[in-house]
């Protein structure tokens, strides 16, 4: 009989790695016509009411971007459920979005955070920017402005395990909108 011993760090680090991969074909899967159009025009991939937000978790998994779509900004429309504009990032625009996470005033708390109807904005970075106040420590790649139309825009950053945290700031969002040039929120 043969032992083969194998320390508890490499089966944790195997079953993640399954875990992602299986996670990943799945998604791939299952929206893969979400992946494929990127923001070009497409139709919701699920169109079953239990599903209507996978198009909207799909477009929030950073983990599946590639380089080429971290050099635009996206403008999502929910209720669409696809990208219905990218502007090449700039880093005046940039800047705007790091304001906001300068003036962040408290956590956004609703029973369900996503609207069934608005804008994301993803705002990427060059490189990552480092946060700390009391609301957020540490780094983001991205962030995300929700407009709903029924209330003032917040914020949804990811945290580095990818958890989504909403926040409510009191920046101005008229000089990223016009920057973007999307009449449609001012």
């Amino acid at each position: 009989m043969i032992y083969i011993r194998i320390k508890k760090r490499t089966i944790v680090i195997v079953a993640l790695t399954l875990f992602v991969l299986l996670s990943n074909v799945f998604v791939l899967l299952g929206l893969r016509g979400f992946f494929l159009t990127g923001a070009r025009e497409s139709t919701p991939v699920i169109n079953d009411d239990n599903y209507q937000n996978s198009n909207l978790t799909a477009y929030l998994n950073t983990s599946a971007r590639n380089d080429n779509e971290t050099q635009y900004i996206e403008i999502f429309d929910i209720e669409q459920g696809r990208v219905i504009k990218r502007v090449k990032v700039s880093f005046v625009l940039q800047t705007e979005a790091i304001k906001y996470l300068d003036t962040i005033t408290g956590v956004y708390v609703k029973a369900n955070a996503f609207p069934k109807t608005g804008y994301i904005i993803r705002v990427p970075f060059e490189v990552c920017v480092e946060i700390h106040n009391k609301w957020f420590d540490g780094l983001l790649k991205e962030v995300f402005v929700i407009f709903t139309g029924d209330e003032e825009p917040y914020l949804l950053l990811l945290d580095d395990k990818n958890r989504p945290l909403f926040y409510k700031f009191s920046g101005d969002t008229k000089a990223l909108l016009k920057g973007l040039n999307f009449s449609e929120l001012y």
